[in-house]
């Protein structure tokens, strides 16, 4: 039986519903443990938690666009746009440095679904206060501290895959503070499980050669 803990500040039921149903299909035995909501740092740091006596295989962190929502319309400096994204990615890089020296748990974070509304249009990338420079920033500095720490979820790819128009749901998030359109539910879970299932070295690849003529 393998143990998979689930935190971040959003509602990740429907995330461990499905992946229990996924490594069901696959003939493995799972449990799944969810952080008290908006907790996962607490309860990470707290070595008498809950999801320490869990003793998790795999920590899933889930970063969501929500989770930095109070900068939507604020007129950033350029100061505090690097602040916001150092202080966001140490703090990324002290759970993920705290879990692999108190636990034997393996650790998957994942990046940030920047936005579909871009302020700036095509110059939000050339502007380092806009949110869509901002969490290219983020996302890349993850990439970078992830190295010998943890595995990365691609989060914002995924949000691009399933169409960054319908990905955000503000009536999903006002309503039970799910982080995206529960219609992508199933294929980031898959997702995860697929993650999780190469780190348990469970994947297969069949490689198919053509040698006609070669002899």
């Amino acid at each position: 039986k393998i143990k998979i803990a689930l935190g971040g500040k959003c509602t990740l039921n429907p995330i461990a519903e499905l992946l229990e149903f996924y490594f069901k299909l696959s003939e493995v035995s799972v449990e799944t443990y969810l952080c008290q909501f908006g907790a996962v740092q607490q309860e990470i740091l707290n070595n008498d938690s809950q999801l320490h006596k869990f003793k998790p295989d795999f920590i899933l962190v889930i970063n969501s666009s929500h989770d930095l929502d109070f900068i939507k319309g604020q007129n950033l400096t350029k100061e505090q746009a690097r602040t916001l994204v150092k202080k966001t990615s140490e703090e990324i890089k002290d759970l993920a440095m705290h879990v692999q020296s108190k636990t034997a748990a393996q650790i998957i974070v994942s990046n940030f679904d920047a936005p579909a509304v871009r302020t700036y249009s095509n110059y939000e990338r050339q502007i380092e206060t806009s949110e869509g420079q901002i969490y290219s920033q983020l996302n890349n500095e993850i990439d970078i501290i992830s190295k010998k720490l943890f595995s990365v979820l691609d989060l914002n790819f995924l949000s691009e895959l399933f169409g960054k128009s319908n990905w955000s749901s503000s009536r999903f998030w006002y309503e039970g503070k799910y982080p995206f359109n529960l219609e992508a539910a199933p294929s980031v879970a898959f997702s995860i499980f697929r993650l999780i299932e190469s780190m348990m070295g469970k994947s297969k690849k069949c490689l198919v050669f053509d040698l006609d003529n070669t002899i």
